[in-house]
This record gives C-alpha cells, sequence and structure tokens, in this order.
C-alpha cells in the first residue's frame, strides 16, 4: 500500500467516511456523528479571504520565503478545517430534515473535500520540506492542490445551502 493510500485511509477513518458495507445504515445516520463541536469557526468569507490571501503570497513567493509560505498555507488550512467542521455540524443538525438525495449530495460534498484535504496535505509537507531547486514544482503542486480544494470547499457550503433551502 503507499503511502498516499494509507494517509487517504487514515484521513479518511478520521473524518468517518462511510464503508459500503454499512451503507443501509449510513444512510439514516449523521456522517460526523460523536465529533467535537467547531464553535469557534470562522465565518465563510473570513475563510475565503484567508484562502485567497494565503494563495496570492504563496504564488508570489521564492524559495527564501518557504517557512512564511508554510506559515500562511498552515493558518489558512486550520481556518479551512474548522469551516469543514462546521458544514459537517450542520449537517448532522439538519440530517433528519434532509431527504435522501440531500443526503447524497452531503455525502459527495464531503468525500470530495476529503480528498482534496489529503492531497492538500500532502503538498503541504512537500512545501515546508522543499529545497530551493524543487520550490516552483513543488509551490505550483501545492497552489493547485489548494485551489482545487478551495473549489471544493465552495461546492460544500453550496450545497448546504441548498439543503437548507430545500427543507
Amino acid at each position: 500500500m503507499s503511502l498516499q493510500t494509507m494517509v487517504s485511509c487514515m484521513v479518511a477513518g478520521l473524518l468517518g467516511a462511510v464503508s459500503p458495507a454499512y451503507a443501509e445504515e449510513a444512510a439514516h445516520t449523521p456522517p460526523t456523528a460523536g465529533m467535537a463541536p467547531a464553535d469557534d469557526a470562522p465565518s465563510a468569507e473570513e475563510v475565503r479571504q484567508k484562502l485567497s490571501s494565503a494563495v496570492a503570497a504563496i504564488k508570489s513567493y521564492g524559495a527564501d520565503k518557504r517557512d512564511e509560505a508554510a506559515r500562511k498555507a498552515k493558518a489558512a488550512l486550520d481556518a479551512l478545517d474548522l469551516r469543514i467542521d462546521f458544514l459537517e455540524e450542520e449537517i448532522d443538525r439538519n440530517w433528519e430534515n434532509m431527504d435522501l438525495a440531500a443526503r447524497e449530495r452531503a455525502r459527495r460534498a464531503r468525500n470530495a473535500l476529503q480528498d482534496e484535504r489529503v492531497k492538500v496535505a500532502e503538498w503541504y509537507g512537500s512545501l515546508k520540506s522543499s529545497t530551493a531547486g524543487a520550490w516552483e514544482e513543488t509551490r505550483q503542486g501545492f497552489v493547485k492542490a489548494y485551489q482545487s480544494l478551495q473549489r471544493d470547499w465552495e461546492n460544500a457550503e453550496r450545497q448546504q445551502g441548498k439543503n437548507d433551502t430545500a427543507r
């Protein structure tokens, strides 16, 4: 098993990914049942601003600013993680009021977020330890993964909004 597969499995397990063997039960159980609340989650707009700022800064940084780039990335990822936790709590709170289609949309959005978050974590690790010679490729890979994660997060925010208005 590759390191990426192991990390993906661990993250999926930690975030409550559903095994196909439990699909029937999962259709009736909130995906994050039992997880700690994210009371200190930033607003969606705060996260958007922090992500945009971090990506813009990282795009402009050279290898000499690697540590600063890693700090900015970490701060933005931490804010995003809190917001993702908040979204999952919203899904839990509304689970009983969601129809099966809304539940499936919520699951798909959550799974896409999990996949992209794992990719960003891998690039973040590379970003932190990148050599000057590998900086450009690492920086570009991180920014691309980060932007994909941002798109999936914004999609999850939109899906949650649809689920809220569908009731």
